[in-house]
């Protein structure tokens, strides 16, 4: 093909020149594409956001955890609210940092080599496995609690013996404290439950799920046997050596109780500070001699 008068010819160095500059208008693309990636996909961002919404997740299950409850004290709750929220901030960054890098890693295959993402998987599989451990067993703990909640008294006995006797996450005592609380719960069920060596049966139980049903004062186990209408005498003289003051307390309240009881429990009362507790019982028990109601009539 023949050249025009007009056409010129376009010298090698000019050619070399003008594929050397789209190189690096290439280039420099890329490198800005790969930033902004980057930049999107950045741990700290990641980190960022995801502790916040876990710490407003927190948030809000507590305040519907503290507006459940009835006990005088639980109001209080809120102000600890955010240093707690701040606690489950850091922690829930902290993961979600590592997350990040994983995330990062998964989308950006030039960061799959990198030491870090390694490390992220190292740290976060055990993490994820304890969390999702836990979420399982509140999940099924909600969902039982609730079926012992509408059963009869057979149905409770078989609950009681097929009742989880260890859990990873301690949520086994609720289960006891959804039998002792229901009112078709036997006293022979009853009894069994006040005689169990648990660790935890006469400590306070609450949640931020709401796993205590009824039980919106968070009262122990111990104390919702004590408060069931078919607990028997012979349980709550039992219960009478107890060292849990608030239980004796309770007890000294229970009508059911005789006059030599409630007299071992006066007696108990005066050997510790925890001692008025008792002392509030027998004041509204009409079981309670006359003598011992004039001695703690003269008390301030």
């Amino acid at each position: 093909m023949k050249r025009g008068p007009g056409d010129i010819e376009q010298l090698p160095e000019q050619s070399n020149l003008k594929r050397a500059d789209e190189a690096c208008k290439t280039v420099n693309l890329k490198e800005v594409e790969q930033g902004i990636k980057s930049l999107r996909l950045s741990p700290k961002r990641f980190a960022k956001y995801f502790g916040l919404i876990v710490a407003a997740i927190y948030w809000l299950l507590c305040i519907l955890a503290i507006s459940r409850s009835t006990n005088s004290t639980a109001a209080i709750g809120y102000i600890f609210i955010p240093v707690t929220a701040l606690i489950v901030f850091c922690i829930s960054a902290f993961i979600g940092f590592w997350i990040g890098v994983i995330v990062r890693g998964i989308l950006d295959r030039s960061y799959r080599y990198n030491f870090s993402f390694v490390l992220a998987f190292v740290i976060v599989i055990p993490i994820i496995l304890y969390f999702a451990s836990m979420g399982l067993e509140i999940a099924i703990t909600y969902r039982d609690v609730n079926r012992i909640s509408l059963m009869n008294s057979a149905e409770l006995d078989d609950a009681f013996l097929n009742r989880p006797k260890w859990s990873l996450h301690g949520y086994d005592i609720y289960y006891l404290a959804a039998i002792a609380q229901n009112p078709n719960s036997n006293s022979k069920l009853l009894d069994r439950i006040a005689h169990l060596d648990h660790p935890q049966i006469n400590d306070r139980i609450g949640s931020i799920f709401n796993l205590t049903y009824k039980n919106t004062k968070g009262l122990a186990v111990i104390r919702l046997v004590e408060q069931n209408p078919n607990v028997s005498v012979n349980t709550l003289e039992f219960l009478t050596d107890s060292t849990n003051y608030y239980v004796l307390g309770d007890i000294a309240a229970n009508k059911k109780l005789s006059v030599e009881c409630l007299r071992k429990l006066y007696a108990k009362s005066q050997d510790n500070s925890k001692g008025y507790l008792i002392e509030w019982g027998l004041k509204n028990n009409p079981n309670t001699s006359p003598d011992i109601l004039l001695e703690l009539s003269g008390k301030k």
